[in-house]
Parts: C-alpha cells; structure tokens; sequence
C-alpha cells in the first residue's frame, strides 16, 4: 500500500472488501504488514455510516405526500404503519390533513385549467358573435349572409 493514514488505510479496504467484517479486515491488513485492530475498523465502519445519514430533521410531510403516491389504496393507519417502520411517528390524522390538501390542489389546479380554456386570452377576444358579425360583413349584407348559410345548408343535405 501507498503511504497513507490507518484511517484512509481502513476506509479504503473497507470500500474494497464491503462484505467482509472488522475482522477480517484486520487479518487482511495483518497480511499487508499492519497492525490495525478490529476495534479501529469497527470505529471507522461507524463514522463512514454516520456520514451517509442525512442530516437535519425528516421533512414529515414530503414522506406522507410520497407515502400516498407509492400507496394509493392504503388507509392513514396503514399508512402510519409503513411510516412507523421508516422510524417516522406520524398520527392518522395529520396523514388524513395531508392527503385532503393534496386533493385540494388537484382541484384547484384542474379548476384553474377549466378557466384558462373558458376565458378568452386579451390578444384572442373574438367571440362567436364577433365571428358572425365579420361574416355578415364580408358576405356584403345580412341578406347575402343568410343567402350563403342556405346554400352552405343545400350542400349539407346532398351529402
């Protein structure tokens, strides 16, 4: 091995060899040359799971939004169940507040589709009688228009 700390000398075997435990490690390393004991290798294990943790507090609320969307047919308590196991200790209720404000911004989001389709966009203001008017308009009159809806009509009929 290069010249490097007993630490880095233990973390990088235990990289290479995952399966293997602090004593096996250790005899490995009795192998190389080093005198490391299992102790050391368990306490540098440790501190390597440490730092894979997460730090800072569990969002609550984004585990039970992801509970519900993996687990749609589950009720709050089996919800609180499977979070339960996670290490998360979540009431039935707030689960249940969660899951109705979820539907609520479904709904309100579909709502404001709903009105974005209804509601004429200011540069789009043509409505139908607008197009009716531009119709008259261009057919020369409103006796010409009504003369072309006739003919319009015949067509549809021979068809």
């Amino acid at each position: 091995m290069a010249k490097m700390t007993k630490a880095a000398a233990i973390t990088d075997m235990l990289i290479r060899h995952p399966a293997k435990g602090p004593k096996e490690i250790s005899e490995l390393f009795k192998a190389e040359g080093w005198d490391i004991a299992p102790n050391h290798i368990s306490v540098v294990k440790s501190s390597m799971v440490a730092k894979t943790r997460p730090t800072g507090p569990v969002n609550k609320s984004a585990a039970i939004r992801d509970a519900l969307k993996a687990h749609r047919d589950k009720t709050p308590l089996e919800l609180s169940e499977l979070l339960k196991a996670d290490g998360l200790k979540v009431s039935t209720t707030y689960i249940s507040t969660i899951k109705s404000k979820m539907k609520m911004k479904r709904k309100a989001r579909k709502a404001s589709r709903k009105a974005a389709i209804s509601v004429p966009s200011p540069g789009n203001r043509h409505t139908p009688l607008d197009a009716a008017v531009e119709f008259i308009k261009s057919a020369g009159g409103l006796e010409a228009a009504k003369a072309a809806l006739g003919t319009v009509e015949e067509i549809g009929k021979a068809l």
